[in-house]
């Protein structure tokens, strides 16, 4: 065979090959702009219509906590001066939801996710009915208070809830198209690079056999096309495994590999501003956290100084009660041991009335003995009327004491009703966080239950204050009633000394005057022992109120206990 024969085998033989391997090279060629078709498509999507389908159903679940938030502040601030654009801004935030709902519809449309279109209308349908509940529970805590807006909480409740649910469910179609999208773009790019590398055996291959002849075509193909698709699958390599800060190579080219790159790079900020929305919803959830748990620590603080302040007035006016009750124990038992006294010498006047009846010869000695016993017995009786006074006095301040005790009493009453109101605002706030406050309305349960309880103690030393109080009344009567007896005694003791004198003028009338001395003495005696009896009584009511004063110092302490002890139990929730 001749040479120039095996020339043209040989070039007949390298243009077969140079053939096939141009066929083989549109192949893949073909292969390749499909794969990079469909990547291209998939970022296209993911970089622009999946961002806008995300930020409008992000913000549509912002604008529904944005009014449920500017409605609960006009329920907690029932629209007072200053703090009455709650429903201006919630009418906004009602409009930006319309807006929202109609981008986040309009991009699920367009990449025919027809779940989501259905997801996003009945959130739209299920707004209605929230925002309008809503408005009405927040007119009526302006016009009625608590009692006519928690009417409406529930109803609130339940459509906050039935809102809550839709936005979910619009939040998890997007979140699951997303992934499904973000998935077929990494196998597009798992294709292109599974056939790059492809390409790039039967390009070796074939520059093996024509090597020669295409030497600087397959050093030019090298460096054009293989390593920039190397670049490319180890970059969408890193962007699939999360590295969203790397630099891709290949962006600002051309050709089909520029394109490419310019979609992953798409896919990569698309990516990037995801992860920045999540950030920054954390972010806004945990200075909520924080600002709720601040609010309570406050809360408790004020409720905790406010109680104190009370207690502290209780105990006080339980200790003067003690000591007034502990005085008035005294001042009766000295009245007791008068009154002792005072019969002593009602006695021995009625044995010198009897002596003067049986020796009328000493009548003139007996006479004398009598006045002077006669003007002992006034002095005893005017100062059983002191001290009678003196008792009187010391009740009057132990009702004054009782008085003061049952207003703070009130006071307690009044701080309780404040702390349900408080627990009320509490609820509303628990309610505005949603799922996020559950815990903080527990919280604020047991706070409006601390404060019932508080509200109960204040009304059972209410009722023990009017005990005391009717019981000062009876001792007071009891002391009114002594005061007049021993008047009674004093005017007694004036007409024996005036029977006296009579004596002295006229011996005739001796025996009537002894007989009305003799019945003077025996009134005496029994009036002195009513004197005894009443200062008897007057020792026990002391008694009694001295332990109510203890009782009252003992709730007030166990009281004092609770309250520290709910206050303890709000801090570290």
């Amino acid at each position: 065979m001749s040479l120039r024969r095996k020339m043209t085998y040989g070039i007949a033989l390298a243009g077969v090959i140079v053939a096939v391997a141009f066929v083989a090279g549109l192949e893949i060629a073909a292969h390749q702009r499909d794969a990079i078709g469909s990547l291209k498509k998939a970022t296209t999507e993911l970089g622009s219509d999946v961002l806008e389908l995300i930020d409008g159903t992000a913000a549509m679940k912002l604008d529904v906590v944005q009014v449920q938030q500017f409605l609960t502040d006009i329920s907690a601030t029932r629209g007072q001066d200053g703090l009455d654009d709650g429903a201006e801004k919630a009418a906004g935030f009602a409009a930006k939801f319309a807006e929202d709902a109609r981008r986040a519809r309009a991009a699920a449309a367009k990449l025919a996710y027809q779940d989501i279109v259905t997801a996003v209308d009945d959130a739209v349908v299920a707004f209605g009915p929230y925002y309008e509940t809503g408005q009405k529970m927040a007119a009526r805590y302006v016009a009625d208070g608590p009692s006519g807006g928690n009417t409406l909480m529930g109803s609130f409740d339940a459509t906050s809830e039935a809102i809550a649910d839709r936005l979910d469910v619009v939040l998890d179609a997007t979140s699951r198209h997303a992934k499904e999208l973000a998935a077929r773009a990494k196998a597009h790019g798992d294709d292109a690079e599974s056939g790059a590398a492809h390409a790039l055996t039967n390009l070796q291959l074939l520059g093996g056999v024509v090597l020669l002849l295409l030497a600087l075509g397959g050093y030019f193909l090298l460096r054009g096309v293989t390593r920039p698709l190397d670049q490319l699958a180890a970059d969408m390599a890193a962007v699939g495994g999360g590295d969203l800060d790397r630099v891709i190579a290949g962006a600002g080219r051309k050709d089909e590999l520029g394109r490419m790159a310019g979609a992953l790079e798409g896919f990569r900020a698309s990516q990037r501003a995801m992860r920045a929305l999540e950030a920054e919803t954390a972010a806004r959830e945990d200075a909520a956290a924080k600002a709720r748990k601040a609010e309570l620590a406050a809360m408790a603080d004020n409720l905790e100084r406010s109680i104190a302040s009370a207690l502290g007035a209780i105990k006080s006016s339980a200790a003067e009660m003690r000591a007034e009750a502990k005085a008035l124990a005294g001042n009766a038992a000295a009245a007791s041991e008068r009154a002792d006294g005072v019969s002593s010498a009602s006695a021995r006047a009625a044995d010198n009335v009897g002596g003067v009846a049986a020796a009328s010869q000493q009548m003139a000695a007996a006479i004398s003995e009598i006045t002077e016993q006669v003007n002992r017995a006034r002095q005893i009786s005017g100062t059983a009327v002191g001290e009678v006074q003196d008792t009187d006095h010391a009740m009057v301040t132990l009702a004054e004491s009782v008085r003061r005790i049952g207003d703070i009493v009130n006071v307690i009453a009044g701080i309780a009703k404040q702390t349900n109101i408080l627990a009320l605002n509490a609820s509303v706030e628990a309610a505005r966080a949603g799922h996020a406050g559950q815990g903080f309305g527990i919280v604020a349960k047991e706070v409006g239950s601390l404060a019932a309880e508080v509200g109960t103690s204040a009304n059972e030393i209410k009722r023990q204050v009017e005990g005391i109080q009717g019981a000062v009344a009876d001792v007071t009567g009891s002391v009114g009633r002594v005061a007049g007896t021993i008047r009674r005694i004093d005017d007694i003791s004036t007409a024996i000394a005036a029977g006296v004198e009579q004596q002295r003028s006229a011996t005739m009338t001796i025996a009537q005057n002894v007989q009305n001395a003799a019945a003077g003495t025996q009134e005496v005696s029994s009036h002195i022992g009513v004197v005894g009896n009443a200062a008897n009584e007057t020792g026990h009511a002391a008694e009694r109120l001295l332990e109510v004063a203890t009782m009252v110092a003992d709730e007030s302490g166990r009281l004092d206990r609770e309250v520290r002890a709910f206050v303890a139990r709000v801090r570290a929730a």
